[in-house]
């Protein structure tokens, strides 16, 4: 598969469609402000839970689109277990159907250890008159104020907040009104929870031949057979 940026539009119904605009174009059509959604991760592989995530997020707070961002060397996981860059971004292909949905690789062109600023600050510049919308996990909320330059990426980007089971409602309500309080972006709560699966689990799965069709995308399932992922 041929990575393409982020000023690539991907469609992945049967005819699949690649619309590349240039800086020029993208001036015509930021006109007007959209609300553009953000969802970053090392998708080792993307699951159904990410792809619903961002269904949600669309629904919900009328996103314009959806832009999903596979990071290359994440300073808190382990990168020697994350699969191939062509092969997460053909299963993301295989998995975004929504014509909203759009695959983005400016962290993967990027060289040495990526941050959300660095990217958020790179995306600004194609989406000057744009609102952001980061979407993140009930369990990432808590750990915002670690990342480089967090309170500058609260002046970027606004985020929604998918929550997980058995949260606790009283200790999210009490953080998200802190960093509203800040008077910089807003943290939204969204109203459908998140789906209770990860990657690392998919992957313990795979290598003990259990069942994933409810954990990914038929086609990405295919994909990981075919290549031999994570075996």
């Amino acid at each position: 598969m041929k990575k393409k940026s982020c000023l690539t539009q991907y469609n992945t119904s049967d005819t699949q469609s690649n619309l590349s605009l240039n800086i020029s174009e993208y001036a015509v059509l930021n006109k007007h402000k959209r609300k553009i959604g953000i969802l970053g991760g090392t998708f080792n592989p993307i699951h159904s839970g990410h792809v619903k995530m961002g269904i949600d997020a669309h629904d919900e707070f009328s996103l314009s689109k959806v832009l999903y961002i596979p990071t290359s060397r994440p300073p808190h996981k382990d990168n020697t277990i994350i699969a191939r860059d062509v092969d997460r971004l053909s299963m993301l292909d295989l998995a975004l159907s929504e014509p909203y949905m759009q695959i983005c690789d400016v962290e993967l062109n990027r060289i040495g250890v990526t941050y959300t600023i660095d990217t958020l600050n790179e995306l600004k510049k194609i989406y000057a008159n744009d609102e952001f919308y980061y979407i993140i996990g009930s369990d990432t909320l808590f750990t915002l104020d670690s990342w480089k330059n967090f309170y500058d990426v609260l002046t970027l980007t606004n985020f929604i907040v998918f929550l997980r089971d058995n949260e606790d409602m009283k200790k999210i309500k009490l953080c998200m009104d802190f960093y509203n309080s800040m008077g910089k972006k807003r943290i939204c709560l969204a109203s459908n929870p998140g789906l209770l699966i990860s990657s690392s689990m998919i992957r313990d799965n795979i290598k003990t031949d259990l069942n994933l069709s409810e954990l990914l995308p038929k086609p990405v399932i295919n994909y990981i057979k075919e290549n031999k992922l994570y075996t």
